[in-house]
Order: C-alpha cells, then structure tokens, then sequence
C-alpha cells in the first residue's frame, strides 16, 4: 500500500471501521514506513485527547455560575447602556436649549437694534423738520423784510 492510501485510512484504521485485510496492510505500512507511523501518532494523540475530553464533565455548579456570571454582566451592560442613552438625551437637551437661548437674545438684541435704528430715523426727521422749519422762518423774514 502507499503512503497516500495510507493517510487516507488513518482515521478509519484508528477506529477499527476497515475489513482485516487493510487493517492488516496498514499496519504493516506503519511498522515499515516511519514518516506514516508519526502522521499516525500525531493523529492518534490528537483524537485521544479528544475523546478524553469530550468524557470530562463539568461540576453540576458549574452552569449555575455560568448563568450567573451572564446574568452580572448583562445587567451591568444594561446601567452601562442605560447611562449613555441618558448622557446622550442631557447633551441633546443642552444643546437645544442653548439654541433656544441664543435665538432669544438674537431676537431681543435685533429688536432693540431696530428700536434704535427707528430712534435714530425719528430723531433725524425731527431735526430735519426743524431744519425746515428754520429755513421756512428765515425765509419768510426774509420776504417779509423787503416790504
């Protein structure tokens, strides 16, 4: 047999699932092929360890305190979360509300502007009626001096 037909078998020359003639070949194989005997080994040790932990069992607390353990952590993620969604709505809200007080003073510093600026128009109407009206008189004392 060949060392390819060889290490196809392994597994099942491991578990005894060939007839008792290529139990036979393979077993001769091994004895004269050192680089087969090792790839065996490996994969003997590798699904002995397997097999030996999958009989291991776990103490009967174990799962308890593996439920436990989840319980803890997901009610921490939960305040944690909890937290962030509260940290994040407070930000929000002073944001808005520093919008809303800057829009505020906008408001009251353009109106009082505009307040201002109408003082100012009234202000400048008046003295250009009085100015007017100062021309007007010096120009009726004017006519009224000719006679």
């Amino acid at each position: 047999m060949k060392c390819a037909q060889v290490k196809n078998k392994l597994i099942f020359y491991y578990y005894g699932d060939l007839d008792e003639s290529q139990m036979r070949q393979i077993r001769e194989h091994l004895e004269q092929c050192p680089t087969c005997r090792r790839e065996y080994n490996k994969l003997a040790l590798a699904l002995d360890y397997a097999n030996t932990e999958a009989q291991m069992s776990a103490s009967g607390d174990l799962w308890n305190k593996i439920n436990q353990r989840i319980a803890q952590t997901s009610s921490k993620k939960v305040k944690i979360l909890w937290l962030r969604s509260v940290e994040t709505i407070a930000v929000a809200a002073a944001i808005a509300l520093a919008v809303f007080i800057g829009s505020l003073i906008g408001r009251v510093y353009i109106e009082q502007s505009y307040q201002v600026a109408n003082d100012h128009e009234i202000y400048d109407d008046y003295e250009n009626l009085i100015e007017t009206f100062s021309n007007f008189n010096q120009t009726a004392y004017l006519v009224f001096d000719d006679n």
